[in-house]
């Protein structure tokens, strides 16, 4: 953070756990008018994107911590589930998630050769 100290770093705090900006402001103990202000900082909104960023890439790491017993639930409900309905839609959740991560390697992959061949065509 640059010079944001207490109620500014409270302030950020505040604004990544409130749902307005009006309730960030009474948990930082400022005025709804004095983050709007500070909003509008250059510097203040630097820090407040890399608190979300770091707050994002945080649940980024807790969503990889619990993909494989998400798995593992997933495929016991396609193969034990009492309810065929239930087995239906878990069979269509593990599809459709093959489907993504696919598509999702696949842009990876464009993406990757677009940039080496935007590397070389510079040389």
């Amino acid at each position: 953070m640059t010079k944001n100290t207490g109620k500014r770093t409270r302030a950020i705090a505040a604004l990544l756990g409130s749902k307005t900006t009006q309730e960030a402001a009474e948990l930082a103990g400022v005025t709804e008018r004095t983050l709007y202000r500070w909003l509008s900082e250059p510097d203040f909104r630097a820090d407040l994107t890399a608190a979300e960023g770091m707050a994002i890439e945080g649940a980024g790491r807790q969503l990889l911590a619990g993909q494989q017993k998400a798995l593992d639930t997933l495929q016991d409900l396609m193969t034990n589930a009492t309810s065929e309905s239930v087995k239906r839609q878990a069979c269509n959740d593990w599809l459709s998630m093959i489907f993504k991560y696919r598509e999702l390697a696949a842009l990876e992959n464009r993406v990757t050769e677009l940039e080496r061949a935007y590397r070389e065509s510079l040389k």
